[in-house]
């Protein structure tokens, strides 16, 4: 199973007939179908845009914006929280659980490899990570990592 996280919106791309049922085993959610992709259920609910001072999911938008989901979060300063299930603040995230999470990444052949699916706005060498891909292995036991972009400040 592919994953694109774009600033904090998780994307999931099937590769093989069971991994949809083989995520919910192993992580105990079952994600939702989105356009051509999966996601997790709260982010399959969202609207393609935000209007400032209104509701957006549990929270309030900071930006008028009708753009891709990843820029919607980038504009708004939203992430997708793992632990809650739902939409959250970047810069709210729990530093110190995420840091544990994150710490499991290893280097590997120029790639990161860590045992669960990493949280998006968590620390990693000091770094906020904000976007990232993917994939998860046949076991969904270790997730590798490519292509990872950290916040600038």
């Amino acid at each position: 199973m592919i994953i694109k996280c774009e600033h904090g919106y998780y994307k999931f791309f099937t590769t093989a007939p069971n991994e949809l049922y083989r995520f919910k085993m192993v992580f105990g959610v079952e994600l939702a179908p989105k356009e051509d992709y999966f996601t997790f259920a709260e982010l399959a609910r969202l609207e393609p845009y935000s209007l400032v001072n209104q509701p957006y999911g549990n929270l309030t938008a900071k930006a008028t914006i009708a753009e891709s989901y990843g820029e919607l979060f980038k504009a708004n300063g939203f992430v997708f929280d793992l632990t809650s299930g739902y939409v959250s603040f970047a810069a709210e995230q729990d530093i110190n659980s995420v840091q544990t999470v994150l710490n499991l990444f290893k280097s590997y052949s120029g790639t990161l490899n860590l045992t669960t699916i990493p949280q998006a706005g968590g620390f990693y060498d000091g770094k906020r990570l904000i976007s990232f891909s993917g994939k998860l292995d046949k076991f969904f036991k270790i997730c590798e990592i490519w292509g990872a972009e950290y916040a600038e400040n």
